[in-house]
């Protein structure tokens, strides 16, 4: 009798190595590949960073933060939370102006040609709700040390 299994466990074990290659194969197919970005700011956030740290040496800021390290929501079920929650998690503010205790102050934006009016009032409200400052300016016309305060 375990000379009838054997055949059957062979061809089992050949058929866990062939789906094993056949992943491994469709894993690392394809031309597609992470690359590190150049810079993680623009040159024009750049120079609003450098800006903003200059004007509010007291205060910490923070660059590129995402809405899901801002924003929570509560107050709904869990499925109203989610969803409400969904809305936020992708979006990122620009910068976020924090004070030396990491308690968040206000949400800077830098708008260019790529931010439209409507998303832009959505992501405000968001911050609104929740009790945060936005302030926005344009890359055109970059404040002072004197405006950002």
């Amino acid at each position: 009798m375990t000379t009838n299994l054997l055949p059957l466990l062979l061809l089992m074990f050949a058929v866990i190595v062939v789906v094993c290659i056949v992943r491994l194969i469709r894993e690392t197919a394809g031309g597609a590949r992470f690359e590190a970005r150049n810079a993680l700011l623009s040159s024009p956030e750049q120079q609003l960073y450098w800006l903003l740290v200059k004007a509010l040496p007291e205060n910490i800021v923070m660059a590129q933060v995402a809405f899901s390290q801002i924003l929570i929501a509560r107050g709904g079920d869990s499925k109203e939370n989610f969803s409400k929650f969904s809305r936020a998690k992708q979006k990122v503010a620009d910068f976020v102006v924090c004070s030396k205790e990491f308690k968040m102050l206000a949400v800077i934006e830098l708008d260019d040609s790529s931010h439209s009016r409507d998303k832009d009032d959505r992501r405000d409200a968001m911050l609104k709700e929740a009790g945060l400052r936005t302030m926005r300016w344009n890359v055109r016309g970059m404040p002072d040390a004197a405006e950002i305060r």
